[in-house]
């Protein structure tokens, strides 16, 4: 997921929202956001059992 997010900066896009867990949405919804060069919100998510990490 860091990598989605640091690749799609160096390609020109913008921060719409560092990898993390988004609590809001779901106790295992962890998830980046990038606005592409065309205006488009681009997601990428992973739903992961982070206790199980731990």
């Amino acid at each position: 997921m860091e990598g989605f997010h640091e690749r799609g900066l160096r390609a020109g896009a913008k921060d719409n929202g560092a990898p993390g867990l988004r609590l809001d949405y779901s106790p295992d919804y962890y998830a980046a956001f990038l606005i592409d060069p065309e205006g488009n919100n681009v997601e990428a998510v992973c739903y992961a059992d982070h206790e199980r990490e731990a």
